[in-house]
């Protein structure tokens, strides 16, 4: 048990509160799991420096009455079911007769993974005929949640069968050989869940969780409600004034006197910049009281904006009061005249929702972004379907006004789907036929390059995590040669332990907006109930909780450095998972580069990435529902 888990284990005890919750974790800090704690050295005698006699004698009837459900609590926790979810279901009888009955569909109320739930259904209870209809319904949804992950927002009739019937051999569970037939009439009855695209051809039906399917529509409506282009201001004409905005640039920026939604699009050095910067000063001179909102998706990209505009920029989620990584809590309507949204490739479905939804119709909106950088993590691929719907003015930016940089043609290289041949001290390659080696390599060239002065300004990144040469385990390579004490240690010895300097990666919103996923910092203080962290130049005190929402940063995924810049970038390219050696993750990655590039790699993985181009795998709907189609 983390700490968490050990007060929520508590939480279950009459005579018991916060406080004496936490007395007890302190005084059994050498007991991890405290269902166990009658085993603990002079358990009895310890808990009475805590409790009460009375109390204590309470707390041991209430263990001695848990130690009879064990039994059943190690049983979920063998099938993969969480100990506090376990412990939630058996403690309480009416809570266990719910999952008898409904076990499925409890399991996805509470958060339970269906496979972890299957397991047990399966090695532990009747499974009882009538309740196979339940276990199909929400083994198709967790089939079409695994394809989401990797981009699908839907499936097509054949893919969901062959992984239905995969999962169901794997597991050695029968029948295994559905037939599209059978699905659809599965499918058919679980109607609140789904949403299906019908065809002639049964398989190549496409499937959708209707949340997902509900998302494209109504985005296409709201694109489709502010893409109403109007003339705000009669005649106007955007002066250059001698600077040199080439015809495309021009275009874009004189579009401001039209509402409605536009997409500005072009890779680094293109000029999206100067246009962002053309269209904010083209507005203020047609409309000097306006009101103009500036946001990104993450908290880096919307510092950055800030910097190349000189204007106030925030996160989507600041501006819409979203208050944790789900929760929404804004209803008005955003009060601008104009907004714009840099690093529109990182939009998902979920936020691009909220924000659309959010604007009123008149507003001037632009989505600007790399439409080869990668897509949000997630289903959709948001600003790549609207803009090849050809549903709302698009502006390709294609001139590269950087051409005398390595690091930039390079990037341009990688993103025609050719294997970059040129280098310099600028973009470095070295090849290694060893994961250690490359491990070693990348260490080597941090300590190199990191500056304590300027911490921000050197990061390692790399697609994956749970490989030899993973986000994981660099980390923890470079946290070894800070010389620092450390700071934070888990009870539970599971997760990240701190030192003090050591750099971190927030990975989660702050419901209180301390911080935003994506934050990056330095730790500098544990003071028991806060900790104080250099949030790029901020000394910040946040709740202790925080750490839950914290890694280590010296090593990040693409993703998490999307919307960012470097002076100097190690890129590490293992050869696990496959899946993540594409060529908009090792684009994105590259782009991420200010002054150097190093790329350290394992042997075929630049030729892999290079060469697997990423849009090929993605089946999303946005474009179609854009266009008035939906099978």
């Amino acid at each position: 048990m983390n700490g968490k888990e050990k007060l929520d284990f508590l939480k279950n005890f009459e005579g018991v509160g916060p406080q004496r919750a936490q007395k007890i974790i302190d005084t059994f800090v050498d007991v991890d799991n405290l269902l166990y704690l009658h085993n603990a050295p002079d358990a009895r005698n310890r808990m009475r420096t805590v409790l009460p006699l009375a109390a204590a004698n309470s707390f041991w009837e209430q263990l001695e009455k848990m130690h009879a459900q064990k039994e059943d609590i190690h049983a979920m926790m063998e099938c993969g079911i969480s100990y506090l979810s376990a412990l939630t279901i058996v403690n309480n009888e009416h809570e266990f007769k719910l999952f008898k009955e409904h076990p499925y569909a409890y399991s996805k109320e509470h958060g339970i993974d269906f496979e972890c739930c299957d397991k047990y259904i399966h090695r532990t209870l009747d499974f009882a005929p009538d309740m196979n209809e339940e276990r199909m319904v929400h083994l198709m949804e967790a089939m079409l949640l695994t394809l989401e992950q990797s981009g699908h927002t839907f499936a097509y009739m054949s893919q969901l069968l062959k992984k239905v019937n995969s999962y169901q051999l794997s597991h050695q569970y029968y029948p295994n050989n559905y037939q599209a037939s059978t699905l659809l009439l599965y499918l058919f009855n679980g109607t609140d869940l789904f949403e299906i695209m019908p065809h002639s051809n049964p398989n190549r039906c496409k499937i959708y969780r209707k949340e997902t399917a509900d998302l494209e529509i109504n985005i296409a409506y709201h694109i489709r409600r502010l893409a109403a282009n109007k003339e705000l201001f009669e005649s106007a004409v955007f002066q250059s004034n001698g600077l040199p905005y080439d015809e495309v640039q021009l275009s874009a920026i004189q579009s401001a006197n039209m509402s409605g939604l536009k997409v500005i699009t072009g890779p680094p050095g293109s000029g999206k910049t100067a246009v962002i910067n053309g269209i904010i000063n083209f507005y203020k001179s047609l409309n000097p009281k306006a009101k103009i909102l500036l946001c990104a998706p993450t908290g880096r990209a919307a510092k950055h904006m800030t910097e190349i505009t000189g204007e106030i920029s925030t996160t989507i989620h600041r501006l819409l009061g979203i208050r944790s990584d789900t929760t929404f809590i804004s209803k008005e309507k955003l009060d601008c005249d104009l907004l714009i949204c840099d690093e529109a490739s990182m939009l998902n479905l979920d936020v691009t929702y909220q924000l659309l939804s959010h604007i009123n119709t008149g507003t001037v909106i632009y989505f600007v972004g790399d439409k080869d950088q990668l897509p949000a993590v997630g289903p959709g691929n948001v600003l790549h379907d609207i803009i090849n719907s050809k549903e709302v003015p698009t502006y390709f930016l294609t001139k590269v006004y950087r051409q005398d940089g390595i690091i930039l043609n390079n990037a341009h290289k990688i993103n025609r789907g050719i294997v970059p041949t040129e280098f310099s001290d600028k973009y470095t390659t070295e090849v290694f036929s060893d994961a250690n080696t490359l491990r070693e390599k990348t260490v080597e060239w941090f300590t190199k390059l990191y500056n304590p002065d300027e911490p921000f300004e050197t990061q390692i990144i790399i697609p994956s995590y749970q490989t030899e040469c993973g986000i994981i385990a660099i980390n923890k390579a470079i946290q070894e040669l800070n010389p620092e004490d450390y700071i934070y240690i888990p009870r539970d010895g599971k997760g990240y332990s701190y030192k003090k300097n050591d750099k971190i990666l927030m990975i989660k919103n702050d419901k209180d907006m301390q911080y935003q996923n994506g934050s990056v910092g330095i730790f500098l203080a544990n003071y028991g109930t806060d900790i104080e962290v250099d949030f790029e130049g901020v000394v910040t005190r946040i709740p202790a909780t925080a750490i839950n929402d914290m890694s280590l940063g010296y090593a990040i995924s693409v993703h998490k450095s999307q919307g960012s810049e470097y002076k100097h970038v190690i890129m590490c390219l293992p050869q696990e998972p496959v899946v993540m050696l594409k060529r908009n993750i090792f684009y994105t990655g590259a782009t991420r580069a200010k002054q150097d590039l190093h790329v350290l790699a394992m042997t075929g993985t630049i030729e892999t990435a290079v060469k697997t181009n990423m849009e090929l795998f993605m089946q999303t709907g946005l474009k179609e529902a854009l266009c008035g189609k939906t099978s």
